[in-house]
């Protein structure tokens, strides 16, 4: 019942990749999939005992599905190069798979951080992160790529630890690149037909995305931090509407 651990990375040195393959150090293998780092990514992650492939960036999840061919172990473990197993997720993923009516995944709950605060409001996320090799595989989205599973899943206690973002400036510099990859996503499904409708149609989910974190996920409790992060979460489907309308118009380039 062996473990690989999967990590994609691209210049990853001046951020917390040395620290998440630390909290590797379990796991039967680390396998390192980057997309053609100009740092010293790799040699961090051969100083670590990871096995390291080379592959042109192709997209998150295509990515990730490569990676999970290279694994060696019947299970798969995908982290983020910002993410982290403590030692008491580490043991209970170990107690898990270890059973004979484990079944084929788990969702892993996730605590992401903002210059070292834990963002209250998002605390209520969870992922499929640790699945059977031949019982999972990612979906080919650009952003928010998701595992789909052949077979049912359970929820474990432990929490990955998500060092998302040192300051304010990156989680505004994340933003930008996440909506232009979230616009390019909408372009294709030929929905912005109706500019008005469309347009009010993003604008109502962001004032929903808003209430939902700032109120009934209590970011409001975060003070500054929590009500920054559920004004640019409202902002996200607005601002990638409005990317995904300039694609359409020709004025940026899909």
């Amino acid at each position: 019942m062996g473990i690989s651990a999967l990590v994609i990375t691209y210049n990853e040195e001046k951020r917390h990749f040395a620290e998440c393959l630390r909290s590797l150090n379990w796991a039967d293998e680390i396998v390192v999939v980057d997309s053609g780092s100009t740092d010293g990514t790799v040699e961090i992650a051969r100083q670590h005992g990871a096995r390291v492939f080379y592959r042109p960036w192709a997209g998150f999840g295509p990515q990730k599905n490569w990676g999970i061919e290279h694994c060696r172990n019947e299970w798969i473990l995908s982290l983020d190069a910002d993410e982290m197993i403590p030692d008491d997720l580490a043991r209970e993923i170990r107690s898990a798979i270890g059973g004979s009516d484990a079944p084929v995944g788990f969702f892993l709950r996730i605590s992401t951080y903002l210059g070292g605060r834990r963002i209250r409001c998002f605390e209520g996320l969870s992922l499929v992160r640790l699945f059977r090799k031949n019982r999972g595989k990612y979906d080919e989205l650009l952003t928010d790529e998701t595992v789909k599973l052949e077979g049912t899943a359970s929820t474990l206690k432990g929490r990955i630890v998500h060092l998302g973002f040192k300051d304010y400036a990156e989680y505004v510099s994340k933003f930008n690149y996440y909506t232009d990859l979230e616009a390019k996503k909408i372009h294709p499904q030929k929905i912005l037909a109706s500019r008005v409708a469309s347009g009010f149609t993003a604008v109502l989910e962001g004032w929903t995305v808003f209430f939902k974190f700032y109120f009934f996920r209590v970011g409001f409790l975060d003070g500054a931090l929590g009500l920054f992060v559920a004004i640019f979460s409202m902002l996200y489907p607005i601002v990638s509407y409005f990317k995904a309308w300039e694609l359409q118009k020709g004025w940026l380039k899909a």
